[in-house]
Order: structure tokens, then C-alpha cells, then sequence
């Protein structure tokens, strides 16, 4: 038992240890990973037929609502805006570096195909870059990002407990908008949960 909290005390230690800008390499991973995975060979694949899920092929389709999980995500920000520090963005910046570093790994390694047949287009478009294309699926970084925004809205303690509930729904209903509109499958946002969870539990006040 004191082995395993001694790992957890020098996995913490280790990422409070790090300099500011270490927390840039990931972003850096990121840029090169989406664009072999926009502009490379593993764009080839996202155009064939979906994999079976068992929540997307028992709903209807209700992937034209996809674009609106982006500005849900905005909600879980106001807390940080409404009496903004630097402190905020700095922790909500290498939280989401540690997130970036595992899924530019795992999104290029495995390559799935889109969740909705035909629906992948390559766009010369930044915003690929920032909020996601249909070919990065494992893991979900929208369910991952919106884990660190509720953590880190309790860590700080930035609203009180009925709007904290609020805040809750809000997340899980971005988790499950992801699924319902063919944003993601099912396991991309249980993945999601689990490696975001466990980031949270061994690394904690960044």
C-alpha cells in the first residue's frame, strides 16, 4: 500500500516538477498527429462502413445536431470568466497538455472509421485542429476536456453546490450529444472517462 502511494506521490510530484513550457510538447505532438491524420493514410479509412455501437444503431440519426455540443462546452468556461485568474487557465493549460500528450498517441495509432458513412470531408479548415475531424476517435477529447472543466470549477471552488449539479448534467449531457450525433462512439467516450479520471486522481492540483 505505501509502494502505490509512493508511485502516486512521484507521478505528482513529477508533473508539479515540470516547467511551464515542457507543457507546450504535447501541443506541439497534436499539430503533427492531426495533420497525418487529416492529410496521410489513415484518412483513407474513415470513409468505411462504421463500426457497429450499440447506442448509435439503436437511436435515430441525429448527427445534425452535432454542432451544438461546441457551445455547451462554453457554458463549463463561464465559472473561469466571470472572476478570471491566471491560475485557472494555467491548470485548465497543462491538464489538457497531459490529455493532448495520450491522444495524439492513441488517435493515430488506430485509425477507426467515421460514425456515420460519407460524412468525413477533408477540410483545409484550423478548426480541425482545435475541436476535432470525424478520423480522431480514441479517445473523446470533448468528454475529456469537460471532466477537467468540472474538476477544476470544484478544485477552485468558482460556484456553489446547485449550480456545481448544473454544472454535472451539463457534462454528461455533452457525453452523451457525442454518442447520440455520431460524434463519437460509445467506448471513445467511456475512454474518455476512465484515462481523464485517472489523470485527475494521480495528478491533482496543477
Amino acid at each position: 500500500m505505501n509502494k502505490n502511494r509512493d508511485i502516486i506521490n512521484k507521478i505528482n510530484n513529477f508533473f508539479h516538477e515540470i516547467p511551464l513550457v515542457a507543457y507546450i510538447i504535447p501541443y506541439l505532438m497534436h499539430l503533427c498527429s492531426t495533420s497525418y491524420l487529416l492529410y496521410g493514410e489513415p484518412h483513407k479509412y474513415t470513409h468505411k462502413e462504421p463500426l457497429y455501437d450499440i447506442i448509435i444503431n439503436n437511436i435515430p440519426n441525429l448527427s445534425k445536431y452535432h454542432y451544438l455540443i461546441n457551445y455547451i462546452m462554453l457554458i463549463l468556461l463561464i465559472p473561469f470568466l466571470i472572476n478570471p485568474k491566471l491560475d485557472y487557465f494555467i491548470s485548465i493549460f497543462k491538464y489538457v497538455s497531459i490529455i493532448i500528450f495520450f491522444r495524439a498517441i492513441t488517435t493515430s495509432v488506430t485509425i477507426l472509421p467515421s460514425c456515420e458513412k460519407d460524412h468525413c470531408k477533408l477540410q483545409n479548415n484550423y478548426l480541425n485542429y482545435i475541436i476535432g475531424h470525424c478520423n480522431d476517435k480514441i479517445f473523446s477529447g470533448h468528454t475529456s476536456v469537460s471532466l477537467i472543466l468540472l474538476y477544476l470549477i470544484y478544485n477552485y471552488d468558482l460556484v456553489d453546490t446547485n449550480v456545481f449539479y448544473f454544472l454535472i448534467f451539463i457534462q454528461i449531457l455533452i457525453a452523451l450529444l457525442l454518442i447520440v450525433t455520431k460524434g463519437h462512439y460509445t467506448i471513445d467516450v467511456l475512454l474518455g472517462y476512465f484515462i481523464t479520471g485517472t489523470i485527475l486522481l494521480l495528478v491533482s492540483d496543477l
